[in-house]
């Protein structure tokens, strides 16, 4: 039996928030580009849906990646926050984005 289930309103508000920061869309975030600053958008929005509880194999379908991927994005995100101005900031205007437009 095939079960049709609908996309979480997490994952569209979540792209929709990052194209309204970042300017990415949801193509970009899904091409096989690693260069700067589409990796670092890519690996934001997915710490975002996780710490919405989506889970790591759906946030790597939504990014056509592996989820090796998501899971090396999840175990680099402390260290890039501590270190990383710009990918510190770039996270909190996302999440703030997120608060003021889905109170989440």
């Amino acid at each position: 039996m095939i079960y049709n289930l609908k996309e979480p309103p997490v994952i569209k508000n979540t792209l929709a928030a990052a194209e309204e920061v970042f300017g990415a869309t949801h193509y970009d975030l899904k091409r096989r580009c690693r260069q700067e600053p589409l990796a670092s958008i890519r690996a934001i929005v997915a710490i975002v849906m996780h710490d919405q509880w989506l889970a790591v194999p759906a946030i790597a379908k939504v990014l056509d990646r592996g989820r090796h991927s998501v899971i090396y994005y999840l175990s680099q995100h402390e260290g890039r926050m501590t270190a990383d101005k710009s990918y510190r900031e770039s996270y909190n205007a996302l999440k703030d984005r997120m608060e003021e437009k889905y109170g989440n």
